[in-house]
């Protein structure tokens, strides 16, 4: 062990030094040059990446497999798209500069990791001034930036809520399979959903660069009124998030400066203090909602003109970054606050606010709604601080987090705790925070000083740090804090990193009930960011430990799971989120009720379907395809009873079957977007009860993704006959398909 740590510190140091003396900033002109940049991302994985043993775990990828693959593209001078065969290979020695940075790019996107990100230096961007989310699988027009669209050739007016169809005649789920080669996000849902809108906002930081002014040709299509064209120009304009995270005092950050174009709200972004829940409420009676957060701010601006302060009392400013309000809905106060992000300006300052806000809320509310929708994540402590506000009396149990220990994260322990004892005692390095602190640097010194770089899954988050490998960080209630009522968390897919942390965490300790979508699933902590990396110039950073919840799950590619689900749907576009809102608060009176979660989720289901028969549309598949479908030979007990070995070969031959009785009863046409919900294609519960299968029903692309990734696996060598023929019967199968868990509830009688 303590050769090998040694002999990574070696590799470091020799492709360090052997960059700076032989290799000019970025020229990557020779192979040489193009292996030894290589080698200096690898090196700085194997020193400090804490997903490795994770990553290999769940999806067999290791540094050494990267090592191979991409040392072979340097050598045969292949760029991705050629080698994934998005195009024909052509001729050259040697990958141009640009191939190359891009080349590392799409490295940092195989390990499907939101917080391991390489990117190259341009802060330039490709638009078209359409804003757009990807929805369940489509791209939709969100809003526009009205100083760079210019609508040219135009016939029918874009609206807010068109689905965007192709781009010069390839559909976008076809060029967004291209884009996903640099993507680097953490579940499937995340990673599909930004190589959708990069078709039509693309980061050069990431993605190769169209020319300007040329022309792009899209198709949109419109509800109930059928498909039109229109011809854009392509623009270069300046990409907001890298020039924000580049030059962090130049730019404001997004939840402070500006957030909408012309004041429309725009679907889609993450961060923001402007919050589509929010937006839904429009249309509820004058005086449904009280400000609680602009009151207290008055009484703060007030308070501050009074001449008399008590020497070192701290002075409360008022925050304008988290709403906080009380809704009065059907003769109850249901309090809302807003948590766009875990990275204010002043973490104190918000917290002490926050604190006094819910304080308020305790009694004057029956319930709170925390509002987390686009949460972008940010700092660990203000997670943690939050969690200590609702622990109503009771410690929270946090998550265990296995660190790799480094000379890099040796020595920025020492410079924070050097830096920490002179600061104020209020703050988050109180004396027991220094001592807890100082506790742990001497045990990670202890670990890997005797050659072991892993620290094990112990609790290093909340109120104190475990040493004990298994255990669990526990979070301590706020002394201060008194909110004790029923609390829905709503979060959904732009959420990430603390965004999957805080729901996840309240959710384990029966804090909250969940509602939404699936987090992007960014679970570990980063402490490291390399601004140049040798040679190649790009920008880069690493995960440094594995995060797991109590009952074993992953953070990581998995995020915080709803227990009731409520996706953004088209038609929350247009009815501007009224229908989504009016879901949460109706969830939320059941809750108060102590209504089962089944049925709120079942009342949900029922809300979406009026809400998609108000724009006229029918979620009922013909009569024939149902008939047929009841009639296949899918059953919970074909599926899931009897020995593994003999249950195989079985289910192989009734997949096929199955398969050619769904294909019999798809009209000609297909299957329309408004039936895919009706398709059910049931998996063993042996392969959807990996930790990465997400409970409930998936779609197609997402599940052959993981049962690939089971191929590599031995562990699910027993099943690998049926995966293999799974993956071949659902390539037949329509794009809109579904797969489900067995014992999930058949959605054809509703």
């Amino acid at each position: 062990m303590l050769f090998n740590r040694w002999f990574r510190i070696v590799v470091v140091v020799i492709s360090l030094v052997f960059l700076h003396h032989n290799i000019f900033a970025a020229a990557l002109n020779t192979k040489s040059q193009q292996y030894a940049a290589l080698e200096a991302v690898l090196a700085e994985l194997e020193v400090h990446y804490g997903m490795e043993r994770f990553k290999e775990r769940e999806f067999a990828i290791t540094i050494n497999g990267l090592r191979k693959k991409y040392r072979r593209l340097i050598r045969t001078a292949t760029t991705l798209e050629e080698d994934a065969g998005f195009e024909a290979k052509k001729e050259r020695k040697i990958l141009s500069p640009r191939q190359m940075q891009l080349l590392l790019v799409g490295l940092a996107a195989e390990l499907r990791d939101g917080h391991t990100n390489i990117s190259t230096k341009s802060v330039n961007i490709a638009t078209l001034g359409i804003h757009s989310a990807a929805i369940d699988g489509k791209l939709y027009v969100t809003g526009f930036s009205e100083n760079l669209y210019s609508g040219q050739a135009v016939v029918t007016e874009v609206k807010v809520g068109d689905e965007i169809v192709s781009i010069n005649g390839v559909p976008v789920q076809e060029l967004a399979k291209r884009n996903l080669l640099y993507v680097q996000d953490g579940t499937y849902a995340a990673r599909e959903q930004a190589a959708l809108e990069m078709t039509i906002t693309i980061p050069y930081a990431l993605l190769p660069e169209v020319k300007e002014g040329d022309v792009a040709t899209l198709v949109f299509r419109r509800a109930q009124q059928g498909e039109f064209e229109g011809k854009f120009n392509w623009i270069e304009a300046a990409d907001f998030i890298q020039l924000r995270s580049m030059f962090p005092n130049e730019f404001p950050n997004p939840s402070e400066g500006a957030e909408f174009d012309n004041g429309h709200f725009v679907f889609g972004r993450s961060g923001y203090v402007r919050s589509y829940f929010r937006e839904g409420l429009k249309n509820l009676p004058p005086g449904s909602i009280s400000d609680v957060g602009l009151q207290f701010n008055a009484e703060l601006e007030a308070a501050a003109k009074e001449p008399k302060r008590r020497k070192g009392e701290m002075i409360l400013q008022p925050t304008q970054r988290i709403p906080a309000y009380i809704i009065h809905y059907k003769g109850k106060n249901i309090g809302v606050i807003r948590i766009p992000s875990y990275s204010p300006n002043e973490i104190m300052n918000e917290y002490m606010w926050v604190l006094n806000v819910l304080n308020r809320m305790n009694y004057s509310t029956d319930m709170l709604v925390i509002d987390q929708l686009g949460n972008s994540g940010g700092s660990v402590f203000l997670v943690m601080k939050w969690l200590g506000l609702f622990a109503s009396g009771r410690p929270l149990t946090t998550v265990s987090t296995d660190t790799k220990i480094s000379e890099t994260l040796l020595e920025m322990h020492q410079q924070g705790l050097l830096a920490s004892q002179g600061r104020d005692r209020r703050g988050p390095h109180r004396y027991s925070d220094l001592r807890m602190n100082a506790r742990e640097l001497a045990f990670m010194r202890e670990h890997y000083d005797s050659g072991n770089v892993w620290t094990g899954l112990r609790g290093d988050m909340g109120s104190y740090i475990s040493h004990e490998e298994g255990e669990a960080g526990q979070m301590y209630p706020d002394e201060f804090a008194t909110y004790d009522k029923p609390i829905l968390l709503i979060n959904d897919s732009r959420s990430a990193s603390g965004g999957d942390f805080f729901p996840a965490m309240m959710q384990h300790n029966h804090r909250a009930v969940i509602m939404g979508e699936t987090s992007k699933g960014l679970g570990g902590p980063v402490y490291r960011s390399v601004d140049s990396m040798p040679g190649s110039e790009v920008s880069m950073r690493c995960t440094s430990g594995y995060c797991e919840r109590p009952n074993g799950l992953p953070v990581e590619n998995r995020g915080a799971v709803p227990d009731i689900f409520r996706g953004v749907t088209p038609y929350d576009l247009l009815d501007e989120f009224r229908s989504y809102s009016y879901s949460v608060l109706e969830a939320g009176l059941a809750l108060l009720k102590g209504t089962a979660l089944e049925e709120i989720q079942n009342m949900v289901k029922t809300n979406g379907f009026s809400q998609m028969q108000s724009f006229g549309v029918s979620y009922r598949a013909p009569k024939e395809v149902i008939e047929g479908f009841q009639g296949l030979s899918l059953s919970v007990a074909t599926i899931e009873e009897g020995p593994v070995e003999a249950r195989v070969p079985a289910l192989m031959e009734i997949y096929k079957v199955s398969t050619e009785g769904i294909l019999a009863h798809v009209p000609e046409s297909g299957i329309s977007a408004e039936t895919w919900e009706l398709f059910i294609y049931p998996l063993p519960s042996e392969l959807v009860n990996s930790d990465l299968f997400l409970p409930g029903l998936w779609r197609k692309g997402e599940v052959l993704e993981r049962l690939n990734d089971m191929l590599k696996l031995k562990r699910y060598e027993k099943w690998h006959p049926l995966i293999n023929v799974i993956l071949e019967q659902s390539q037949r199968l329509p794009g809109n398909i579904r797969f489900a868990d067995p014992c999930e509830r058949l959605l054809l009688n509703l």
